[in-house]
């Protein structure tokens, strides 16, 4: 079992517009900006997304979203072994990381399945711009920090 603190992030709407992306190529954005990059350096981070895992090999070819947050594992829908509200890939991931802080996510589902397995759940919002949307995202880390 891993000791050191874990981040679990959802990825559509949390850390990159994944719908934007898809229907634009050309689009590279994603929602974490160098504050949140470096914050991130010091705790494990894990992806959890109900999205598939070509979406989440599209995203991080199309963003520098891999470089800027080095994920230790990515659980998609299909490897979670059930949808996200139901706490099963929380529960799964508890088995494996002793230290799990928060659940940053933007969705009912993440604050369902974070509860159902008593992580906490960081909820973030949609906002207008993309700088607001890095800076909220910031926040989010900000704050699942101070619980650790």
């Amino acid at each position: 079992m891993s000791s050191s603190p874990v981040l679990l992030f959802d990825l559509h709407g949390t850390l990159a517009d994944v719908s934007a992306l898809i229907l634009h190529p050309q689009l590279t954005d994603c929602f974490v900006n160098q504050e949140a990059e470096e914050l991130c350096t010091r705790y494990t981070c894990i992806l959890i997304t109900a999205g598939s895992q070509a979406e989440v090999e599209q995203v991080f070819k199309q963003t520098s979203l891999n470089q800027k947050i080095s994920f230790v594992e990515v659980i998609t829908a299909a490897e979670g072994g059930a949808e996200k509200a139901s706490g099963k890939p929380f529960l799964v991931l508890q088995e494996k990381y002793d230290r799990i802080i928060a659940m940053i996510g933007d969705s009912d589902a993440d604050e369902q399945g974070a509860r159902a397995s008593n992580i906490p759940c960081i909820r973030i919002a949609a906002q207008p711009t993309l700088p607001e949307q890095q800076a909220e995202l910031t926040r989010a880390i900000k704050r699942a920090i101070a619980l650790s």
